[in-house]
């Protein structure tokens, strides 16, 4: 079993996409038992998961990520909600801990009242650790949708992790994001006493047709703070987006289209470096 926290400080770079394409493949290719744990507000990979309807009554019912936060420091004992999810014809269906936007209400309270929090609940960066750590036993793979920024909530996700992945998009600012991210996480995982895996970066949305694609892929390849780069690119298209599409469930050649070939072997190559 091993839990994975998708990360950038970037937004846009198509964490919620792979992470989606990764769940897919892996409980409909491989029958694995999948966990996703969304801690972006934006709760994107919620929506796209279980339709914008059921994500609301969710939400109204208080069956969230913050809602785990929230019990935890009024030391109440409610079990967290996990939302069966079926987006996949004949695949094992995935279970996700769906996200809101009141969890950058939870972050900036425990950024505003640490003392209070550290009084309740211990170390404000291990809450998810104490709740979910018991229930991601239960699976083969947890994949976490971590918000674009390193707070309370991310290092909460990485802190239950046993490492990370980078997704990024061929730009010149994404090749120089990577050292400062990966500088404050290894400082994060000192302050644990603990190792967080660094899985790797994944090149997202390039277009092979541009050089400047190109000679930025190779850039990034020499950066030691990217090691390793996978060797599976994913193309830019619209697909990637249709592929959010909810409606029911679909074969992964429908659901992803031109990209199936690329997610596939994305998937193929995460089995091999995430043990």
């Amino acid at each position: 079993m091993a839990v994975v926290s998708l990360i950038n400080r970037k937004g846009g770079v198509g964490k919620t996409t792979l992470t989606l394409a990764l769940a897919d493949h892996l409980s409909g290719v491989y029958r694995k038992r999948v966990l996703l744990l969304d801690l972006d507000p934006q709760a994107n990979l919620s929506t796209a998961s279980i339709g914008e309807a059921r994500w609301q009554d969710l939400d109204r019912g208080r069956q969230t990520v913050a809602d785990v936060f929230e019990a935890v420091v009024q030391r109440k004992s409610v079990p967290p909600h996990v939302e069966p999810v079926r987006r996949v014809k004949g695949a094992l269906p995935v279970q996700i801990v769906a996200s809101t936007p009141r969890l950058a209400d939870v972050e900036a309270d425990a950024m505003e009242n640490a003392v209070e929090w550290s009084r309740r609940v211990g170390s404000p960066y291990l809450v998810l650790q104490q709740v979910l750590g018991p229930l991601c036993e239960n699976f083969d793979h947890v994949l976490i949708d971590c918000p674009p920024s390193v707070g309370v909530i991310t290092l909460n996700g990485l802190a239950l992790s046993d490492g990370y992945l980078i997704p990024v998009m061929p730009s010149p600012i994404a090749v120089s994001g990577i050292e400062l991210l990966v500088g404050r996480i290894q400082t994060f995982a000192k302050g644990l006493r603990r190792k967080l895996r660094r899985y790797g970066t994944i090149v997202n949305r390039i277009d092979t047709r541009t050089q400047l694609h190109h000679s930025i892929t190779s850039e990034l390849e020499k950066n030691p703070e990217a090691e390793p780069v996978w060797a599976t690119q994913i193309r830019a298209s619209v697909r990637a987006e249709e592929g959010w599409d909810y409606p029911e469930p679909r074969t992964l050649l429908q659901r992803w289209g031109t990209l199936h070939a690329d997610f596939a072997a994305l998937t193929e190559e995460f089995l091999r470096r995430v043990p």
